[in-house]
């Protein structure tokens, strides 16, 4: 019986980059959320009057406890923060954490969206490459991700076909003279 898994003998290459993209994401999404997620909240009139001792808070444990489950998880990049104390290795990421979320609170609002569209976008493209390269693999090299992505070929062709004739013909459509 052959040995499954969601990603395969790739995940090893792409989870860690997958899982970094991701959680620089969320995290930034965070900070953005925090900071008023417009850049207008740099401005004189500020949007959320919260103090920064507070709005510093939220996204600096994120980001604290983020390393922290990233470093036991076994991700090659973060294992230093993995000391031998379960504790010391805590206070050690949220400490990092800390700092990380005043470095963000330095960066202006404006960048702080344009990064997390940056993220998403590198995320999104990460995720695609499970599909995409399981295409062109043998399944037990890209996994479960892979095998589902070359069973439904047939669908994404019928799915790119329909599409495309769509916005060829979308003046004659009725659909999206609705829309």
């Amino acid at each position: 019986m052959q040995h499954l898994s969601w990603t395969g003998t790739l995940g090893a290459y792409l989870n860690p980059l997958f899982l970094t993209a991701l959680v620089c994401f969320l995290t930034l999404a965070v900070a953005a959320i925090a900071r008023g997620f417009s850049p207008r909240a740099d401005g004189p009139h500020l949007i959320n009057p919260t103090p920064p001792s507070v709005s510093l808070m939220g996204p600096s444990l994120v980001i604290g406890l983020a390393l922290w489950l990233l470093s036991l998880s076994g991700v090659a990049l973060l294992a230093p923060l993995a000391l031998g104390n379960i504790w010391l290795s805590l206070i050690l990421c949220l400490i990092l954490g800390a700092a990380a979320g005043f470095a963000l609170f330095q960066i202006s609002a404006e960048m702080i969206f344009k990064l997390v569209w940056l993220a998403f976008y590198v995320t999104l493209l990460l995720f695609g490459l499970y599909l995409v390269i399981g295409l062109f693999v043998k399944p037990e090299t890209m996994g479960i991700v892979g095998a589902i992505s070359q069973r439904l070929i047939p669908t994404w062709i019928a799915l790119a076909v329909t599409f495309a004739l769509s916005i060829l013909f979308k003046r004659k459509l009725p659909i999206w003279q609705t829309l």
